[in-house]
């Protein structure tokens, strides 16, 4: 029989419990919080009694984030329906998502029913996997500590109980910072009702998803992203760089090539970001046309960048405002990717790591080594308006079309700084607060 999951509404349903007990079942009651109104809501659930001397893990048994039982045996089933064993999972592919069943209960479904099913499996397959082992085109086989999968119902991530610990513990790191008073204790101004119209109600979970599977799961790096995004989405009111045709024609660009996205993807940017969904994503005929139809329309004529075949920005914000944030923050140049760059330097100046991590965001004339510099000094470097540049003439007169100076005396030099620095700053800080607990 497949667990059953009962509300609890004015004492025990007693004929139902009398019925559950007699099938072998045994009963639990735990209080979740309900996703609409965030009232607690008591919740009976009803799974199956282990047999004397049975352990309560045999198989390869899986566990889901939004569960509310912790003793759930869902197992993975293979292509000829048998229960897998442990020892076997390393025999199951990405592709192996059928289920023995559904877990007692979840926390995120109005009704609180898990009725999960292989359709409701992200791409119908596990992610993480083991790409050094195959057992057939696309089937790479299963990492026991790192794969898992996500249920599109509820977003919650689905891993093997026991051995996923690896995952798990990046998932429980994620929650704990990825969410609206979080975003709220780093920015005062951040608009939450426009949040969700502009990147949908589900867009937390959605961050976590997508952060999880880009591998943004260092607290440090989270925390840098989440101080990120205030100045480039408009402190959650927008997925678009503002403005009009003559300001964008100023930087090189145009209504089609400007900023999109949690982080804006400009210019040529958005031409690789497409390179990318061409080369890692699984997309359907029809998208890949006309993604590479995208890719290809970028021309430049007058100093002035535009894609002919269609409006790219909004083609990124209609269908990629989150996920190509997450890529430019830890694919894009992978080996030097921000999330990287941070990464490499959580033991060093965290003031100086984060304001390079704002230079790649906004653009800078540093490489990677003077980069790698700027974070191991111990010294704090300076980021001031313009005008208050106190470089070569030279270097004032090469600044006067940005809006900051950055300068660190060990380096020896000025260049121009991210733009709205002093609110990049500020949400650093108060990170720095939520990071030590504060």
């Amino acid at each position: 029989m497949d667990p059953v999951t009962l509300a609890v509404v004015g004492g025990a349903v007693v004929a139902a419990a009398a019925f559950l007990e007699g099938c072998g079942k045994k009963r639990e009651e735990i209080e979740i919080e309900e996703t609409t109104t965030g009232e607690m809501k008591k919740i009976e659930i009803w799974t199956d009694k282990p047999e004397p001397g049975e352990p309560v893990v045999s198989g390869a048994c899986v566990m889901c984030t939004n569960g509310i039982s912790e003793s759930d045996k869902v197992h993975v089933v293979d292509s000829g329906g048998e229960m897998v064993e442990m020892e076997g999972i390393r025999e199951l592919s990405r592709k192996d998502i059928r289920l023995s069943g559904c877990f007692s209960g979840c926390r995120k479904t109005t009704d609180h029913l898990c009725t999960v099913s292989e359709s409701d499996i992200e791409d119908q397959e596990w992610k993480d996997f083991d790409e050094s082992r195959k057992l057939g085109e696309g089937k790479e086989v299963l990492d026991i500590e790192k794969s898992y999968m996500i249920c599109l119902k509820g977003f919650g991530m689905i891993y093997f109980k026991d051995s996923g610990q690896v995952v798990r513990s990046a998932w429980d790191t994620l929650c704990k910072y990825v969410n609206d008073d979080t975003m709220k204790k780093i920015d005062p101004l951040w608009n939450t009702d426009m949040f969700y119209e502009v990147y949908g109600i589900n867009a937390y979970d959605e961050m976590k998803r997508l952060m999880l599977m880009y591998n943004i799961t260092n607290p440090i790096s989270i925390c840098m992203f989440l101080s990120t995004i205030p100045v480039e989405c408009g402190h959650g009111k927008s997925k678009k760089e503002e403005g009009n045709e003559k300001d964008f024609n100023k930087n090189g660009y145009s209504e089609t090539t400007k900023g999109a996205g949690m982080i804006q993807l400009t210019k040529y940017v958005q031409q690789e970001f497409f390179e990318y969904l061409l080369e890692s994503k699984d997309l359907s005929e029809k998208e890949s046309e006309e993604v590479e139809a995208y890719k290809y329309g970028f021309e430049e004529k007058d100093g002035i960048l535009r894609n002919y075949y269609n409006n790219s920005s909004k083609y990124i914000m209609d269908n990629y405002p989150i996920e190509s944030a997450m890529w430019y923050w830890a694919k894009r140049n992978e080996a030097t990717s921000i999330n990287n760059f941070i990464v490499n330097h959580i033991d060093d100046n965290l003031y100086n790591t984060f304001a390079c991590s704002q230079m790649m965001v906004n653009g800078t004339g540093f490489f990677n080594d003077a980069l790698n510099r700027i974070a191991e000094c111990s010294e704090n470097c300076r980021i001031v308006p313009v005008e208050y540049c106190t470089g070569s003439e030279e270097e004032k007169k090469e600044h006067k079309k940005y809006d900051y100076c950055f300068s660190l005396k060990a380096l020896g030099r000025h260049l121009y700084g991210p733009n709205g620095w002093e609110s990049r700053e500020s949400c650093w800080i108060n990170a720095e607060a939520v990071l030590s607990g504060n």
